[in-house]
């Protein structure tokens, strides 16, 4: 599959993630989410890698299309546009659900998460810009990081503290994204 462009709709979390996107063999255009903290290493991160992370709304056209890229936390600029139809593709993250549907002429796209941490569901979404065709692919079945920890949540404070550890260790390696404070 030749992908062209990627677009990331915001969720990176920390810096140290950019280095994951490094195999990356095509250009990342992306915005931030409502979790990410720092931001300005996380930009600074990214851009050593050629990424191009715009801040919380990016303009993109691609084969004469017009996108829309933000996270979707922002409920009043995701209704504005929507309602506009000023773009012919919107994507969006923040629900971390894969959806796609039409909003009279705005094609809306919300790929889900890649690295599947809260719902147990990694997916990606793959647009044809010459059909305006969507293809939502799920990677493979991860178990979540509550469902993970909840096994050892019943035994004391210090198995809970080394099952934390474990998760991290083993997300790592498997170079998945572990967002803790999120989930606690």
């Amino acid at each position: 599959m030749n992908v062209e462009l990627v677009l990331h709709a915001g969720d990176y979390i920390a810096p140290f993630v950019a280095s994951h996107f490094k195999p990356l063999k095509a250009p990342l255009i992306g915005v931030f989410g409502n979790n990410d903290g720092d931001r300005t290493l996380l930009k600074k991160k990214f851009a050593e890698l050629g990424a191009d992370i715009r801040g919380n709304f990016a303009f993109v056209v691609v084969d004469g299309l017009k996108i829309a890229l933000l996270h979707g936390d922002e409920t009043e600029l995701m209704r504005s546009l929507l309602e506009l139809e000023s773009h012919d593709v919107l994507v969006s993250g923040h629900t971390h659900v894969a959806k796609t549907y039409r909003k009279g002429r705005t094609l809306v796209i919300n790929p889900g998460e890649a690295c599947g941490y809260l719902s147990g569901k990694p997916t990606i979404s793959i647009l044809d810009t010459k059909t305006l065709n969507v293809k939502t692919i799920q990677l493979n079945k991860v178990k979540t990081t509550r469902e993970k920890i909840n096994k050892f949540t019943s035994r004391n404070s210090r198995a809970y503290t080394m099952a934390c550890k474990n998760v991290v260790t083993k997300l790592s390696k498997k170079r998945l994204i572990l967002h803790a404070l999120h989930l606690f």
